[in-house]
């Protein structure tokens, strides 16, 4: 072969590499939607007692009923209140970088997500 045979073949090669990178991906992109995990039955369990300011330091009498969780939490006056969170939707709340989810209690309602998101708040 000869050197100008060799730099075509190169720029043949180059050129088809280039193409190949150009072509669309094959899969098409994910909905934003699926950034965020779907809840599932696994969800429907106790949080776990992880971080400090969670709704374990503010209520007391936890219980589960099917997916509801059930307690009874402090308000800001010092009261207590009868709240639920409906633990299929915990898959849903936005999950803290370096926290990840958690429920918290907000003046005796139960809701989860964290600060500047949208929450999801129960009764």
């Amino acid at each position: 072969m000869n050197r100008l045979s060799l730099i075509l073949a190169s720029l043949l090669l180059i050129a088809a590499g280039i193409a190949a990178a150009a072509e669309p991906p094959s899969k098409a992109p994910a909905k934003l939607t699926d950034a965020f995990p779907q809840a599932t039955a696994t969800t429907c369990a106790l949080p776990p007692k992880t971080t400090q300011y969670s709704f374990w330091q503010s209520c007391n009498d936890v219980t589960m009923n099917g997916c509801t969780l059930q307690a009874s939490c402090r308000m800001a006056n010092g009261n207590w209140r009868k709240a639920t969170f409906d633990m299929s939707k915990f898959g849903q709340c936005y999950s803290d970088p370096f926290g990840g989810r958690n429920l918290v209690n907000s003046n005796g309602t139960l809701c989860c997500g964290y600060a500047g998101t949208p929450q999801i708040c129960g009764t």
